[in-house]
């Protein structure tokens, strides 16, 4: 219980500091969102997805485009864990432009809540881990992209890592699952963060068994720095 106060008065610390960079959209965020066609598209998803969800789950990706098209959900992201989520304020009647803005904005100030956590846990400081949030959940690149929905939500990344240590640091099965599903969730987040993310855990775990096998990070880092050559010298030799 301690926990999870700390955890709501850090999520309103960073949903200060989103109210302060992003001002006048705090002001105005029922009512108007970024100028982009994009911001149509995210609003059609989430919309599609909670009215599916009720009345044809089994045609849930079949998306009321290009019919008799099917599947047509999955021509870009289908950002099912941003529509599971956006879907309870939609079945109230919430306006869709301030879900959009929900599920953007509420985003940003999540993933800076999830970089505080891995970097708290790997270093010990809350002063590094608030910086760590900060700028995790609000560089430029995020308001670079504020019209994409599904590149604002890459808070699953570092809760992956931060399981991924837990994992090989206590041998512990459900720190595994919870890696796992971590990725999953990035996945059906986002298609790119989630290609991204299984490559570099997958490296991460890598990392890990050699520094186990040898004892030594420095051995540990040389190794995965030659099993990185040897696959490109491979690519390069089968592309030849």
């Amino acid at each position: 219980m301690k926990a999870l106060r700390s955890y709501l008065v850090l999520a309103a610390i960073f949903a200060a500091v989103w109210a302060v960079v992003c001002w006048p959209q705090p002001q105005v965020l029922a009512t108007k969102a970024y100028p982009h066609q994009d911001v149509y598209f995210n609003m059609w998803r989430l919309e599609w997805l909670a009215h599916a969800s009720i009345h044809q789950p089994l045609h849930l990706l079949d998306g009321n485009m290009f019919y008799p098209e099917t599947r047509t959900l999955t021509y870009s992201d289908a950002v099912l864990v941003e529509g599971a989520f956006a879907a309870p304020f939609i079945w109230l009647g919430f306006p869709p432009v301030l879900v959009q803005n929900l599920m953007i904005f509420g985003a940003m100030i999540a993933s800076a809540c999830a970089m505080f956590a891995l970097v708290r846990y790997l270093t010990g400081s809350t002063g590094g881990a608030v910086l760590a949030g900060i700028a995790f959940g609000f560089a430029p690149y995020r308001f670079e992209h504020v019209m994409h929905l599904e590149l604002q939500w890459a808070m699953w990344s570092p809760l992956a890592f931060l399981f991924l240590h837990r994992t090989f640091e206590t041998g512990r099965i459900k720190y595994g699952l919870l890696t796992g599903l971590m990725i999953a969730l990035q996945m059906l987040s986002s298609i790119y963060y989630g290609v991204y993310l299984s490559t570099l855990v997958g490296l991460g775990a890598v990392l890990f068994i050699i520094a186990i096998l040898t004892t030594s990070w420095i051995l540990g880092i040389f190794g995965l720095v030659v099993l990185g050559i040897a696959a490109w010298l491979t690519t390069i030799f089968r592309g030849a």
